[in-house]
């Protein structure tokens, strides 16, 4: 068995980086549609869920390629403190939007905000090179604000259920 290329990697780098960012559109807006009929917020939670299992192997792949590319990549991305602060910041702003999302909580939006922020960094600054980067920027900021300032269920009226008698 020959061994793996750092493009190699670096492609399963980009593809969970990807599946991550759409996982994290779907469970916001997801989020947004429970909240607006009223019901718990269970698929989007395991969505969620996924987003963070996506995002945790999206971090091995990013390991594997420090290992491969003997550091280089975490350097050119403000070295090891810096991403490692990132990682932390991921799982506490995850554990903010798990916690507090079924509860419409401001942790929640925090942590959404937070996130949204990362792939933001990630992705704009390369829209100049590749316009398809502009795709998962637009899927998160739309999903955000749907998460952020969709109909809450608390502000619908309930449906007449008496009728005349």
């Amino acid at each position: 068995m020959g061994t793996v290329e750092p493009s190699q990697i670096a492609l399963w780098v980009r593809t969970t980086a990807q599946v991550s960012v759409a996982l994290y559109s779907l469970a916001l807006g997801g989020f947004a549609v429970e909240a607006y009929r009223g019901r718990e917020p269970r698929a989007s939670l395991r969505l969620f869920e996924g987003f963070i299992l996506a995002f945790t192997i999206h971090f091995g792949f990013v390991a594997w390629l420090t290992v491969a590319t003997a550091g280089e990549n975490i350097e050119r991305r403000g070295g090891p403190l810096l991403t490692s602060a990132v990682g932390v910041a991921f799982y506490v702003a995850s554990f903010a939007v798990l916690t507090g999302a079924p509860l419409r909580r401001l942790s929640a939006w925090l942590g959404a905000t937070t996130i949204w922020l990362m792939i933001l960094g990630t992705y704009v600054g390369r829209i100049p090179r590749n316009a398809a980067f502009a795709l998962p920027v637009a899927a998160a900021t739309l999903a955000l604000g749907a998460f952020l300032f969709g109909p809450r269920a608390s502000m619908r009226r309930a449906p007449d259920t008496k009728s005349p008698q």
